[in-house]
């Protein structure tokens, strides 16, 4: 995930433990993300950094969307999000509804980088 980007990904627990298993590999000297440019040297797992991080930001929009808005009303949620990720509107589409529903799933964890 790259901030500022549209979030892709079904399974929010999953895309975590994949990049978690990328910043065991010691050494790296390269990073080929699929919506990023390369990334090298250190840069490398500061990218990864940051696609935790923007992970666990759209968790915190999610939660304080939902927060106000009925359980199942993943379109007002997905609105809310958008804007509190600073995307444009037309990220609202099935495959960002894909990432508000996975991390709705998880609202019982607030913090989701802590194991």
């Amino acid at each position: 995930p790259v901030p500022g980007e549209i979030p892709v990904y079904e399974d929010v627990m999953a895309s975590l433990k994949s990049i978690e298993k990328l910043q065991q590999i010691e050494g790296m000297k390269v990073l080929l993300p699929a919506w990023d440019e390369p990334q090298y040297g250190e840069r490398v797992y500061e990218t990864l950094d940051r696609g935790r991080g923007y992970i666990q930001h759209v968790h915190e929009a999610v939660l304080k969307a939902s927060g106000s808005l009925k359980d199942n009303d993943i379109l007002g949620v997905a609105r809310i999000v958008v804007q509190e990720l600073g995307l444009p509107a037309a990220s609202l589409n099935p495959i960002f509804f894909k990432v508000i529903e996975a991390h709705m799933t998880l609202r019982h964890r607030k913090d989701l980088l802590q194991a």
